[in-house]
């Protein structure tokens, strides 16, 4: 699921003198307020209340192969930069383009496709929506050569992931009629894609294979629901409504081949280790024998935007080195094995934006407890006002549909304070007001005891009522999804194989979106619900095919099947 991942910035001083690929620009022009449109380079202005432009550039890629999408090394987009004026230091920015355009007719007000305009946000048609300019690589123009590592930008190009539009060339804030903004111009041009693969196919580790076998996707739970139902601490009894799929790699019900993902604990940045080394390695050594992490006490001292007082919450984080260490650990953990599925315990802290900027973690789970264990003081609970303004505060960061909010306590009567015992109607209210007001969110979870497990007991029931309303507000409406072709277990020797699926609402909900993968790879994102599959990215062999559906109401639904591709050898 990669929804939040701001992109960061490789400048080069030389670029790569080896490359195997070496492409021109199919398609290089710049357009400005007034009309002008070089073509020989690409012209970035801005004059005050008077006149603004921006570049699109694209490659033709059909050139390059590559058995893998994970084969590809590394991709520079290298050019010569001429800053004539640009006081105020501007950064140039580059970002994808998110829609197709005609690049003899695009212009200010339409990108040239028939009876259309640039997309809209809010009431307002800009020429900047066409782009994912919060995800903008950014340099500062000089003059000379300049090289920007855009590796993911074609890996997912050549994967088919997404369609390749080509890049958004740009300087300046968004242009909302003229505004008054600082004055610049710089040209570039000399435009070069250089591309190197690997030698050889990395290969896949024995962790890989087995994360493939349970999360499609790397990040996705289990085939059976496509959602996150997690317990923390406790264990499940079982019933027919049983949705749990996480939980402590320590339980004994954290079977991977039953369909729950076993995570092993991780201590966060309230860690008392007092060392970068300490730190990383205690990620990182995990990496290796686990299939994922769920990282606790990821405290900070500011929350959802406002100041955190000793007071409020004495395990607040003062030392910021232990927060740098730690989303190091995590991307270190990612490295040694890219499938190592990472979960954050989180309230709302200021401190993760760092780690989202990074792309990670997997899964927030927001901490919402609000029915507190007797030896908790009852004061640090958080009543569902709170819960919903920290909600908001994951919309705001627009990580809500990688976020699940943490209920509980589920425990015995006699365990809670006397006068703060939660109920079935707080069991359901939670659940209810969680699928309503934030439908974007995955999935919800547990905070658990240990007498979850004991059948009959207060808290078993409490446990299983909450099952029984998640299988009720998340897994019954789901669309029901089929892949028409290729068939299962089809063995396909083609090179490009059509994906064709079909789903339907149970309520008549119209299906929104789209998501395929192939193996542990989500690789398209549409409306649509064809994908064609270039089998030669991937090797010959078994691999799984899935298909998730989602419709307007956020329900989501899922089908899956397994095929072989077996392609004659290149000549």
């Amino acid at each position: 699921m990669r929804k939040f991942c701001c992109l960061f910035l490789l400048a080069l001083a030389t670029a790569c003198p080896g490359a195997e690929h070496r492409l021109k620009p199919s398609v290089q022009f710049s357009i400005d307020k007034k009309g002008a449109r070089p073509t020989d380079r690409i012209d970035l202005i801005g004059v005050p209340w008077a006149n603004f432009s921006r570049g699109f550039l694209r490659f033709d890629l059909n050139s390059v192969k590559t058995t893998s999408p994970g084969q590809l090394k590394q991709a520079l987009l290298v050019f010569k930069t001429e800053t004539k004026s640009n006081p105020n230091a501007l950064p140039l920015e580059i970002a994808v383009m998110q829609i197709d355009y005609d690049p003899a007719k695009a212009d200010w007000s339409t990108p040239g496709l028939p009876d259309s305009t640039w997309p809209k946000v809010g009431k307002y048609v800009n020429i900047d929506h066409a782009a994912q300019i919060t995800q903008a690589r950014k340099v500062t123009p000089g003059d000379g050569i300049t090289a920007v590592d855009v590796t993911a930008e074609v890996r997912d190009w050549l994967s088919g992931k997404t369609p390749n539009y080509g890049f958004f060339l740009k300087i300046g804030p968004k242009i909302g009629g003229l505004p008054n903004s600082p004055a610049w111009n710089v040209s570039l041009k000399d435009f070069e894609l250089q591309i190197d693969s690997f030698d050889g196919i990395p290969g896949e580790s024995p962790l890989d294979r087995e994360t493939l076998a349970i999360y499609p996707s790397a990040l996705l739970p289990p085939i059976s629901d496509p959602y996150y139902f997690l317990i923390f601490v406790g264990e499940k009894t079982r019933h027919p409504s049983n949705v749990i799929n996480m939980m402590g790699v320590k339980r004994g019900q954290a079977r991977p081949e039953r369909g729950i993902l076993p995570l092993a604990w991780q201590y966060g940045p309230q860690t008392p280790a007092k060392t970068e080394e300490k730190i990383v390695n205690s990620y990182t050594s995990r990496a290796n024998r686990f299939l994922g992490i769920e990282v606790d006490e990821w405290q900070g001292n500011r929350r959802a935007g406002e100041a955190v007082g000793k007071e409020e919450d004495p395990n607040r984080v003062t030392m910021n080195d232990k927060i740098d260490w730690s989303i190091k650990g995590i991307i270190e953990a990612k490295k040694i094995n890219p499938a190592f599925f990472v979960l954050v315990y989180w309230r709302a802290e200021d401190s993760i934006i760092p780690l989202l900027k990074m792309g990670y973690p997997d899964l927030l789970v927001l901490e919402a407890q609000s029915n507190l264990h007797k030896r908790f003081p009852k004061n640090i609970g958080v009543q569902l006002g709170g819960v919903i303004k920290r909600l908001e505060f994951a919309r705001k960061l627009g990580v809500i549909d990688k976020t699940i909010p943490l209920f509980g306590f589920f425990l015995n009567e006699d365990e809670y304070h006397p006068d703060d015992i939660a109920t079935t109607a707080h069991v359901e209210k939670w659940v209810r007001t969680s699928r309503e007001k934030f439908p974007e969110m995955p999935g919800f979870a547990f905070y658990a005891g240990s007498n979850t497990s004991k059948p009959g007991s207060y808290a078993a029931e409490l446990l299983k009522k909450a099952e029984e309303l998640c299988y009720q507000y998340y897994i019954l409406p789901a669309p029901e999804v089929s892949i028409l072709s290729p068939g299962f277990e089809s063995v396909l020797r083609q090179e490009n194989v059509t994906v064709r699926a079909q789903a339907e609402s149970p309520d008549g909900n119209p299906i929104k979106k789209y998501r395929f993968f192939v193996d542990n790879r989500l690789m398209a994102e549409s409306e649509n619900p064809e994908f064609t599959v270039k089998t030669g990215l991937y090797g010959n062999g078994r691999h799984i095919i899935t298909v998730h559906a989602i419709d307007s109401k956020w329900n989501r639904g899922v089908a899956q099947l397994p095929v072989t591709f077996e392609l004659p050898p290149r000549k």
